[in-house]
């Protein structure tokens, strides 16, 4: 008897263990990336391995910085394959890989 709770509290601890590190960063943390500020929107992408590319350096960087969060957000699998230069490209994909990410979703398809 003493065996059987000792086996069921073990795997009630395992299983403990294994649900926290399925759980997505936003639920741990509560926060909106587009809530951010646009310094911790660049570190947050910085850290997670998103290169900004020198093109978001100009005057319009918060607001174009902000648009792609608020656009990954509300269309999580969108896709940035018409935007103007491949640089673009590729930081919206990264952006959209991380950010989905962050908040415990499949990237999977995209849509228009």
């Amino acid at each position: 008897m003493k065996r059987r709770i000792f086996v069921i509290v073990l795997l009630c601890i395992l299983c403990g263990v294994a649900a926290e590190q399925n759980i997505p960063e936003y639920v741990k943390t509560g926060v909106r990336i587009s809530e951010l500020s646009t310094q911790e929107q660049i570190l947050f992408l910085s850290e997670h391995g998103v290169e900004i590319p020198p093109r978001l350096d100009g005057p319009y960087r918060a607001d174009m910085l902000h648009t792609v969060i608020m656009q990954i957000e509300e269309k999580p699998k969108t896709s940035f394959g018409m935007c103007s230069g491949t640089e673009m490209i590729e930081f919206g994909e990264a952006a959209r890989r991380v950010i989905n990410a962050y908040y415990g979703i499949d990237g999977g398809e995209y849509c228009a």
